[in-house]
């Protein structure tokens, strides 16, 4: 599953970013920090990535035939 793939490499780097810090305290600030943090950009180019393919499936051509549908 290609989510799955993507997933487990954001696990891999986040915990590589964690495993950085030395102190157990600054680790949990860290893994917190990812989490609020990366959340919602990690959504958000999701939307953006969604919206570029859908624009690239659907686009209308200038004489305003659809273009690319399946």
């Amino acid at each position: 599953m290609p989510y799955a793939r993507a997933a487990e490499q954001l696990g891999v780097n986040d915990l590589d970013m964690v495993q950085e810090f030395r102190d157990p305290m600054a680790q949990v600030e860290a893994a917190v920090a990812l989490t609020v943090l990366y959340e919602p950009v990690l959504l958000s180019l999701r939307r953006l990535a969604q919206a570029q393919e859908s624009g690239r499936r659907f686009a209308a051509d200038p004489a305003g035939a659809e273009c690319n549908r399946p």
